[in-house]
């Protein structure tokens, strides 16, 4: 394969704290439900099955949401945009 690895930038700008709580916040939650369907799927197969990957990746996500949340709300509190950059790396696997 000619290119195996693809960069794109997903955001990148500068928002109110609104839009950036809007934005990164849904992103955040759709990414946390993607987790708790993993979950379910895993449980409806097997019961007893392992979901400790995606239960962390959860607990990973809901803290990386609350660290967001403070950093938009000092920025709400002192008047500020903020600049959001995020760039999303596609490789394909051999």
């Amino acid at each position: 394969m000619k290119n195996s690895k693809q960069s794109v930038d997903l955001i990148k700008g500068n928002f109110t704290p609104t839009e950036a709580s809007d934005l990164l916040i849904a992103f955040l939650d759709h990414k946390i439900n993607f987790h708790k369907l993993e979950r379910l799927a895993v449980y409806a197969v097997h019961p007893n099955g392992d979901t400790a990957e995606p239960s962390d990746r959860i607990n990973e996500l809901e803290y990386d949401k609350s660290i967001v949340k403070d950093f938009i709300s000092l920025a709400r509190r002192d008047g500020k945009n903020l600049k959001i950059n995020s760039s999303i790396v596609l490789e394909i696997e051999d």
